[in-house]
Parts: C-alpha cells; structure tokens; sequence
C-alpha cells in the first residue's frame, strides 16, 4: 500500500515539473529576448520577426545535431 500511495504522487509530479520545466525554458526565451531589446534599443519589442521559442529550438536542435 505504501509503495502504490508513493507512486501515485511521484507520477503526477514528475510530470508537472517536466511540464513546468518546459515553460520556464520559454520563459527565459522571452525574457532575454525582451532584456536584449530593452538594453540595445529601449524598446520592448525591437524585432517584429522575432521567431517563436518552438522554432527557435527546432532549429537550434539541427544546429547541435550536424556537429
């Protein structure tokens, strides 16, 4: 009974902190992005064609896969 009361609360957690990991990684995306904008120009939104943090890391991943 004790093994099955643990399980059935590490699963749910670890999949919310994976979930919430993945988020925080988007996050900071914005975040640097917004900090990088607000430090070049003062504005908070410089780059109109600023590409989404999906895409970001699908192309980031081709990048480190082709070493």
């Amino acid at each position: 009974m004790k093994k099955l009361s643990t399980f059935l609360i590490l699963v749910p957690a670890l999949f919310i902190s994976s979930c919430a990991y993945e988020n925080t990684k988007s996050l900071s995306y914005d975040a640097l992005h917004t900090r990088q904008c607000l430090k070049d120009t003062g504005a908070v939104n410089c780059d109109e064609e600023k590409i989404p943090y999906d895409e970001y890391e699908k192309q980031r991943q081709e990048i480190l896969n082709k070493k």
